[in-house]
């Protein structure tokens, strides 16, 4: 379960990665607004936490294996956050 858990936000982290790519570009037809883009960063803050959590009850074995696996997604979220926090420093 934690595996498709981690597998869930590895996707839902490119997906902010896109609406970021998205903003940046000024894609004509995106919707996608700077605030929908930190919400959904919010969102995965709060599901990392929950993760670790989990992970931390999984067996010796698993758990350092799942740990390296929710540090990437926590890295992974920090450069989107960081080039958003950027990219609306730049516009202002």
């Amino acid at each position: 379960m934690l595996q498709e858990l981690i597998a869930e936000d590895r996707r839902r982290i490119y997906e902010l990665e896109q609406q970021l790519l998205d903003i940046e570009r000024g894609a004509s037809g995106s919707h996608v607004q700077v605030s929908d883009v930190y919400l959904g960063l919010g969102e995965m803050g709060d599901r990392l936490e929950d993760l670790n959590t989990m992970a931390n009850k999984e067996p010796k074995g698993r758990r350092d294996d799942m740990r390296r696996r929710i540090l990437h997604l926590r890295t992974s979220h920090s450069h989107v956050r960081t080039n958003l926090d950027n990219l609306v420093r730049n516009t202002t």
